[in-house]
């Protein structure tokens, strides 16, 4: 994972990987002299390049301006709070200009030396430059053989189907990080669900987890939040209790032998 900036504070980023590329003309590969001016974070990524050149460049975590900052400070402290392992990586860029702040790539330790599953980042441009509204996005690509290989590895037990949730996680914007913890853990137990992420208010949330069929939805706000509680609403009668986080897996268990 990495930062690359936003427009605010990506140009003299790219000034300053110029200047530095310019000291080593000489060394840089026909496509990277080429690169050099017109698009120099491509440079960073390139093959053919001596990866101790490449790591004394400018890191582009150095020129981010404060909003750009504080945004990869806030992503890297939920993937902490989730448990999700992650290496900063400042070789790591995206030269098309509509990405912003955050690359990502995910990898596999089942592929070998060919590991990455999927690549891509924030798209907070792209809707701007095709004429569009500014409007936040993500989106990346992926290697679907490659996904099927690792999936079928270690989930043999996969039919390939999309699941019917048994539940779905609907949430504040503040209960985001509770509610990922606790996707997290009925997953890691088993259990099949989706988790909302629009944010919209709850009514329209529980609209789109009655419309996939789900049977219960787990409600996470302010208030469940403080109390370490989670509101379990079925779907179907229209009933709801509250329950401790801890107990959120056994409510479901009982639900299903009803």
């Amino acid at each position: 994972i990495n930062s690359i900036g936003d427009d605010n504070c990506r140009p003299a980023y790219k000034d300053a990987l110029r200047a530095a590329l310019a000291a080593h003309e000489g060394e840089l590969c026909e496509d990277c002299k080429r690169r050099m001016n017109d698009n120099p974070l491509r440079v960073l990524d390139c093959k053919h390049e001596d990866p101790s050149l490449l790591e004394s460049l400018p890191k582009s975590a150095d020129y981010l301006c404060t909003d750009c900052e504080d945004h990869f400070h806030r992503l890297l402290s939920t993937l902490d709070a989730l448990k999700i392992p992650y290496r900063l990586n400042h070789r790591l860029v995206r030269g098309l200009d509509y990405y912003t702040k955050t690359v990502f790539e995910v990898i596999s330790e089942d592929l070998g030396a060919q590991n990455a599953l999927l690549g891509g980042g924030r798209y907070d441009y792209l809707v701007r430059h095709l004429g569009g509204p500014a409007t936040p996005a993500v989106g990346w690509g992926l290697g679907l053989e490659r996904l099927t290989s690792v999936l079928t590895a270690r989930y043999p037990e996969l039919t390939g189907s999309l699941a019917i949730p048994l539940a779905y996680i609907v949430h504040s914007e503040t209960a985001t990080a509770v509610a990922f913890e606790l996707r997290r853990t009925l997953a890691g137990a088993g259990w099949v669900l989706d988790l909302d992420m629009r944010q919209d208010g709850f009514g329209k949330q529980l609209a789109r987890a009655s419309k996939r069929g789900a049977r219960m939805a787990l409600i996470l706000g302010e208030d469940e939040i403080a109390a370490g509680t989670c509101a379990v609403k079925d779907l179907t009668s229209g009933s709801q209790l509250t329950v401790a986080l801890a107990d959120v897996a056994a409510c479901l268990a009982s639900a299903v032998q009803k």
